[in-house]
């Protein structure tokens, strides 16, 4: 799954959302593969260093969201006018109707070289606060925060603030999305290591031994829960079932 994911790339944000779909999926079969080898300490180990070593290349929203601001930028030109307005009324992937026709011209007349440059550097302006949002270290909810804000505010009555805003990505789903990824991925890494703990001791731990993964939703360690045929790691805050890692371990 891995090998595909990185087949697939991130040269586009459609291209870069399918890899995290692909890779978080494959860590949602690895919670199945973790119990079925939960008492074998060598192919628990092999396994480990599977996981650690194929994903030294890793994935970032960062250079899709470039090659989106290049693409974008271009877009928002006056010869591009007919094209920019199809896009916005979607008729090139619908059925093109005389509404949607005299919605592309009225959008095509309302354009202006001066409300096209405003446009461009409102879309630059933002796009970039969010570059340095996600390639600066912070907590979750901080970064989701400040990506909200970028995400909005932008004044419908304002031509140009409205034809930007109408082209930025939804940033704080991707962040959720990359971060559920390389959550999950923390989840099976610290599964392999209870796993290991177990054949060493012969039962599961009481608590969650120390120095594991974390739960990169909160920066702290995962809620850890014994069951009867297995146990489950949550993520803190995180109410839903897409937040439970469960591990059902074979006897």
């Amino acid at each position: 799954m891995g090998t595909l994911s990185r087949h697939i790339g991130d040269d586009t944000i459609i291209s870069y959302l399918v890899t995290l779909s692909v890779r978080t999926l494959g860590y949602k079969c690895m919670q199945d593969i973790v119990g079925q080898i939960g008492r074998d300490e060598e192919l628990l180990q092999w396994f480990k260093h599977e996981l650690v070593t194929s994903n030294q290349v890793d994935i970032s929203p960062v250079r899709p969201l470039k090659i989106e601001m290049e693409i974008v930028t271009d877009l928002m030109r006056m010869e591009n006018a007919e094209k920019m307005a199809r896009i916005l009324t979607d008729s090139s992937i619908g059925i093109i109707t005389d509404s949607k026709e005299k919605k592309i011209s009225e959008i095509v007349k309302a354009i202006d070289e001066k409300t096209l440059e405003r446009a461009r550097r409102i879309y630059s302006e933002r796009m970039n606060s969010v570059l340095v949002v996600l390639s600066t270290p912070m907590p979750y909810e901080l970064a989701d925060a400040q990506l909200k804000q970028l995400s909005d505010n932008f004044d419908p009555n304002d031509p140009a603030q409205a034809l930007a805003g109408a082209f930025i990505p939804a940033f704080p789903k991707i962040y959720s999305q990359d971060t559920m990824r390389r959550t999950s991925l923390n989840a099976v890494l610290a599964a392999v290591e209870i796993c290991l703990g177990r054949i060493k001791t012969g039962k599961l731990p009481d608590e969650l031994p120390v120095g594991l993964p974390k739960d990169l939703f909160s920066g702290e360690d995962f809620e850890y829960e014994k069951n009867d045929d297995g146990f489950v790691l949550r993520c803190r805050g995180k109410d839903s079932d897409v937040y439970r890692f469960k591990f059902k371990i074979k006897q």
